[in-house]
């Protein structure tokens, strides 16, 4: 598969600091939705001025900039995948017609193949902005040659787990 070259958008310093690993904690309770699942995803502007978690990922050649629980918990997912090789986090979408967006994760994995993932909420999935940014990621990449394409969603919880 040729994708050509991936756009990397990081600070040219990363941080020294080292985070937390708090993917142990909070991986049970995410899961993983795949691309049949398309109804929404929270892309991220590039211009993004939110507060973020930084960590330093093996698998990840600059600082990983994480944006919520949902990253967090799946770059330690990712991190422990071995049959992923390469995580880049935050990936410019050049020339997206719906503005200047990033992807979560953008991985290669032990095979040369590439997998996107796109976190998001559970209650961001109905919202229409979030369908047509899903959308427009999904046939961003499709149009790069990435077929496994798909959302990370927290895990729902149970009525007996809620109280």
């Amino acid at each position: 598969m040729c994708l050509g070259e991936i756009p990397k958008k990081f600070p040219e310093k990363p941080s020294r600091k080292t985070a937390h690993n708090f993917s142990e904690h909070f991986s049970e309770h995410f899961s993983e939705r795949f691309s049949e699942n398309r109804k929404g995803v929270s892309m991220r502007s590039k211009r993004i001025k939110d507060r973020c978690t930084k960590m330093q990922l093996s698998k990840c050649d600059t600082t990983a900039r994480l944006y919520d629980q949902v990253m967090i918990a799946f770059a330690g997912l990712l991190e422990r995948n071995k049959q992923v090789s390469k995580i880049m986090c935050n990936v410019s979408m050049d020339g997206l017609e719906e503005g200047e967006f990033t992807s979560d994760f953008v991985c290669v994995k032990a095979n040369g193949d590439y997998m996107v993932r796109e976190c998001t909420w559970r209650k961001k999935l109905t919202l229409p902005r979030t369908a047509r940014l899903l959308e427009a990621s999904r046939k961003y990449w499709a149009r790069r040659g990435v077929q496994d394409w798909g959302i990370i969603v927290e895990k729902e919880r149970s009525n007996d787990e809620a109280n």
